[in-house]
């Protein structure tokens, strides 16, 4: 609800604000410019556009009889949410890890997991006692190493030859993290540095999937 009155918002103050400004911005700027673009200022810093994040479920083997389930709390969930973890191990049914919903934290430790087998964790939101819809399903592979982070493949973009026959090739640089397409899960966007010409950006899904490359010059 709260996304859906900012976008309406955001809407209005495009249709209204902004087609009065363009009318009154004509040198000398008048009072009346000035406090429209002071007003659409101040409702822009307070309903700013916002990325379509989903959940972000993440799931690490923590210790060698511990798994982490972690998740992000959005900006439009009400105050009094709570959350259901859930375990598939196998090929056996799901299992309900938490007596009640969570509602001081968004992560959970599984310490009665058997990691000998695939597991399989999901995150269901909890509102006013009604069970939303899952948050995707994240897999844990039998026997996963113990580690606190997610290894994520990288792709770089393939080798090429310059006009003149020399040949370079790119390597792996910094990344930045966002929703870039829109589909709920973040993206990394990594700059990868050649060995000439210019950089370009390989965007990743979290899974380590080539989404796009992007090359300058």
């Amino acid at each position: 609800m709260a996304d859906l009155v900012r976008r309406k918002l955001l809407d209005w103050v495009s249709t209204v604000f902004w087609g009065a400004i363009v009318r009154e911005l004509r040198p000398p700027m008048t009072t009346r410019a000035a406090i429209l673009l002071a007003c659409a200022a101040l409702l822009h810093a307070a309903f700013p556009p916002a990325e379509k994040l989903g959940r972000g479920v993440v799931v690490v083997r923590s210790s060698p009889q511990e798994v982490f389930v972690g998740w992000r709390l959005l900006a439009t969930d009400p105050p009094a949410i709570g959350f259901n973890v859930y375990r598939h191990t196998g090929a056996g049914p799901a299992v309900l890890l938490t007596p009640k919903p969570l509602t001081g934290a968004t992560h959970f430790i599984d310490r009665n997991a058997d990691l000998t087998q695939d597991n399989y964790f999901i995150v269901h939101a909890v509102v006013g006692n009604v069970v939303q819809g899952a948050t995707g399903c994240v897999f844990l592979p039998a026997d996963a190493p113990v580690r606190q982070f997610l290894s994520i493949p990288l792709h770089p973009p393939e080798g090429e030859v310059t006009p003149d026959g020399a040949a370079y090739t790119y390597s792996a640089n910094d990344a930045s993290v966002g929703e870039l397409d829109g589909d709920g899960p973040a993206e990394v966007a990594l700059r990868t540095a050649p060995s000439r010409m210019a950089p370009a950006v390989a965007v990743h899904d979290a899974d380590g999937t080539l989404v796009a490359v992007r090359k300058r010059g």
